[in-house]
């Protein structure tokens, strides 16, 4: 499966300049950068993590392929971002899953909602974070 244009979601700057030279390494960095991966995030696991949750705590908003830190100039990782509403406390949500982690924040939860997590430690998050939030 050809996931990105290197076939692969993750590309370091200075493997590629060893592996084609300086010039070719940094064209193929930016056209790494500037091309998300051809396959479509997987939306299943999405509706999975809506299916996890108590009903009708999320709802499931976009789906798509976003850089990890896209300014960097020393490596890159596509992520897929699954990206939700949480209708009981009028906020909204992301889980990001990279290669090597998974990322979950909620609006408005302490920390900027932001936390690192294990895929099913992630929902739980999410479902903990939500509950406390529509208590407040």
């Amino acid at each position: 499966m050809n996931i990105s244009i290197l076939n692969t979601p993750y590309v370091d700057l200075d493997d590629l300049i060893e592996e084609h030279g300086e010039d070719k390494a940094q064209v193929l960095f930016e056209q790494f950068r500037n091309t998300p991966p051809k396959v479509e995030p997987d939306k299943e696991f999405a509706q999975s993590i809506v299916d996890r949750l108590p009903k009708g705590m999320a709802v499931l908003t976009k789906v798509e392929w976003a850089l990890e830190h896209p300014e960097s100039e020393s490596d890159l990782l596509w992520c897929q971002h699954y990206h939700f509403y949480f209708p009981t406390i009028k906020s909204e949500g992301m889980v990001e899953v990279g290669a090597n982690h998974y990322y979950a924040y909620v609006e408005g939860d302490e920390n900027d909602g932001e936390t690192w997590k294990r895929q099913g430690d992630a929902i739980q998050y999410i479902e903990e974070a939500v509950t406390r939030l529509n208590k407040e």
